[in-house]
C-alpha cells in the first residue's frame, strides 16, 4: 500500500513538473501577436463584427491564468457606422486549477480606457443585437444552462478585484444623444449569494446642453445566479446637478433596492431624498423595464423651508414657508416625453407661516376697493413687496402630464385668497384664477368685493397680477345689479296687476 501511495506520489509530482514545462514552453516559445490574424478572423466568423487588435498581447497559464491585451476595436455591423468599441487596456487574470472543477476565481479584472457607442435606427434597431435576448430569459432554467460552459458546470465565481477605469459610453438615439463619461466602477470579493462592496461613479451629459450629472454610487449588493436577483441592502447615490447659469443642485437617496429579473421589476423600499433641506420619505415600483416600464411613486416630505428650496433649485425665493406635501403618482413611458405626457396621480401640499414675495395681494385688493367707492388710491405700503400668509394648502390631480387644483386656500390675518389652476409639466406654464378678499366683511359694503387675480409664467417665474377682464366683468354686473333689481321688481307688478 505504501508503494502504491509512493507511486501516485509520482505521478502526481511528474504531472506539476509538465505542467509547469508546458507552461513555460506556452509563455515562453510561443508568442500570441504572431496569431493576431486568426484571433481576428475568429472574432469575425463569431459576431459578424471586424475586430482589430493594435496593441501587443500577453499571456500567462500558471498558477493563473492571465492576460493582457491593448488597444481593441470592435466595429459595427454593416447597418451601422464608426466602432461599436474601443478597449484601451484588458488585464485578466483567473486561477488554472479549480477551473477543472467549475470554479472560476478571478484574481483581477481591470478594464481601462473603454469607449462604447450605442446607437439606435429611426426604426428602434440597435447596433449591439442580442442584448435584449439576455433580458428576456425570465426563468431560472435557462439561466442554469447559462451557467455551463462546454459540460462543466459552473459551481462558483469569485471575483478577487474588478475595475473599469475611465470607459466612456454614448447613446445616440433618433432625436437624442447621452453620454455617460468618466465612469469607474470597483467591485471586490464578489462571489454568488453574498453581500459585495460596490462603487460607481459617472458624469451624464446630453448633447445641445450644457448641464452635466455628475453621480456617484455606493453599496453593498448581493446576486442571485440561478434568476439574476440583484439585492442592494445600503444604496447611497450622490448626483450632482451641474448649470453653467445657476448654481449646483445637490440630490441624495438612501434606500434598499430589489431588481427581480423574472418579473423584469425594480423595487425601492425606505428611500429617503435629500434636496437642499427637503427630506422626502419614498417607496418606487418599475415594471416591465425593458419593455415600456410601468412606475408607481409614492412620496411624502417633512417640514422642509420653501426658501432654501427654491434657491437651491432656482436660484430664487419667490415664496417662504414651512413646506409639507404627499403624492401617490403612476406613470409609463420609455422615455422623458412619454413619462411627462402619461403621468397621473394625486397629491396634498401645506406652507404654514410664510409669504408671497414680489406680490401685495391687500394692497391690490385695496385698490380695487378705492376705486368702487370713488376714493382716492391707496400709497402704497413701505417696504418690500410680499403677501404673508398663515397658511397656503389645496390638493391637486395630475393627468396626463397636466396638475390640476380646485381648492387653493390662502389665509392671512386679513385676506382670504381661493382658486384653482392648472400647471403643463412639461413646459412649466401655469395658468390659475384666484379671489381675494376680506375677512369677515359685510356683504352689504364694498369690502365684500372679492378681487380676481391670474396667476401666469412659470414654475420658476410666477407672475400674479389682477385679473382685468374678470374685475370689469365683475364690476359691470355689480354696478347693474341694483337697476337690474329694480327693473324685475317692476316688471313682476305690472305682470301681477295684468293677471288681476
Amino acid at each position: 500500500m505504501r508503494k502504491l501511495l509512493k507511486i501516485m506520489g509520482y505521478i502526481f509530482l511528474a504531472i506539476i513538473v509538465l505542467m509547469f514545462v508546458t507552461t513555460l514552453l506556452l509563455t515562453k516559445v510561443i508568442d500570441p501577436n504572431n496569431y493576431k490574424t486568426q484571433i481576428e478572423q475568429l472574432a469575425f466568423d463569431k459576431t459578424h463584427r471586424h475586430v482589430v487588435i493594435s496593441g501587443p498581447i500577453s499571456w500567462s497559464f500558471f498558477p493563473w491564468l492571465g492576460l493582457h491585451i491593448s488597444q481593441v476595436k470592435i466595429s459595427n455591423t454593416a447597418e451601422f457606422t464608426g466602432d461599436l468599441a474601443d478597449i484601451g487596456e484588458l488585464q485578466l487574470r483567473v486561477r488554472a486549477l479549480p477551473l477543472l472543477t467549475g470554479k472560476v476565481e478571478v484574481k483581477e479584472l481591470d478594464l481601462n480606457n473603454i469607449t462604447v457607442n450605442f446607437s439606435e435606427s429611426a426604426q428602434g434597431e440597435s447596433n449591439f443585437h442580442g442584448y435584449k435576448k439576455l433580458y428576456s430569459v425570465s426563468n431560472a432554467a435557462n439561466y442554469q444552462s447559462i451557467l455551463h460552459i462546454n459540460l462543466i458546470p459552473l459551481r462558483a465565481l469569485n471575483i478577487h478585484d474588478l475595475q473599469i477605469n475611465n470607459a466612456n459610453i454614448r447613446i445616440q438615439q433618433a432625436k437624442k444623444t447621452w453620454n455617460f463619461n468618466a465612469i469607474n466602477l470597483r467591485m471586490s470579493e464578489f462571489d454568488f449569494n453574498k453581500n459585495f462592496p460596490l462603487q460607481l461613479s459617472f458624469n451624464v451629459k446630453q448633447d445641445n446642453s450644457p448641464n452635466v450629472i455628475k453621480t456617484t454610487i455606493t453599496t453593498l449588493a448581493r446576486l442571485n445566479p440561478m434568476t439574476l436577483e440583484m439585492v442592494l441592502p445600503e444604496l447611497t447615490i450622490n448626483s450632482t446637478l451641474v448649470r453653467p447659469k445657476l448654481p449646483p443642485m445637490a440630490v441624495k437617496l438612501t434606500g434598499k433596492v430589489i431588481y427581480d429579473n423574472t418579473n423584469q421589476s425594480i423595487q425601492l423600499n425606505q428611500g429617503e431624498i435629500d434636496l437642499a433641506n427637503l427630506k422626502m420619505f419614498t417607496t418606487l415600483s418599475i415594471n416591465k423595464i425593458f419593455k415600456k416600464p410601468t412606475i408607481q411613486l409614492d412620496i411624502k416630505s417633512n417640514d422642509a423651508q420653501m426658501q432654501a428650496l427654491l434657491r437651491n433649485v432656482w436660484n430664487k425665493d419667490f415664496i417662504h414657508g414651512k413646506f409639507n406635501f404627499t403624492a401617490n403618482l403612476r406613470d409609463k413611458g420609455e422615455n422623458l416625453q412619454q413619462l411627462l405626457e402619461n403621468l397621473q396621480g394625486t397629491g396634498q401640499f401645506n406652507l404654514q407661516n410664510g409669504a408671497v414675495e414680489g406680490t401685495n395681494i391687500e394692497y391690490f385688493l385695496d385698490q380695487a376697493l378705492s376705486f368702487l367707492a370713488n376714493k382716492p388710491a391707496p400709497a402704497k405700503p413701505a417696504g418690500p413687496s410680499q403677501t404673508p400668509f398663515t397658511s397656503l394648502a389645496g390638493s391637486f390631480t395630475i393627468n396626463r402630464g397636466v396638475l390640476q387644483n380646485k381648492d387653493l386656500k390662502l389665509v392671512s390675518n386679513h385676506i382670504l385668497v381661493n382658486g384653482n389652476g392648472r400647471i403643463d409639466l412639461s413646459n412649466q406654464s401655469i395658468h390659475s384664477e384666484l379671489e381675494a378678499q376680506y375677512q369677515n366683511a359685510n356683504s352689504s359694503d364694498h369690502n365684500s368685493f372679492a378681487l380676481p387675480l391670474i396667476v401666469t409664467g412659470t414654475c420658476s417665474d410666477p407672475v400674479i397680477q389682477p385679473n382685468f377682464d374678470a374685475i370689469a366683468r365683475k364690476v359691470i354686473s355689480t354696478q347693474l345689479q341694483p337697476y337690474l333689481e329694480k327693473v324685475k321688481k317692476k316688471i313682476g307688478i305690472e305682470i301681477k296687476s295684468l293677471l288681476h
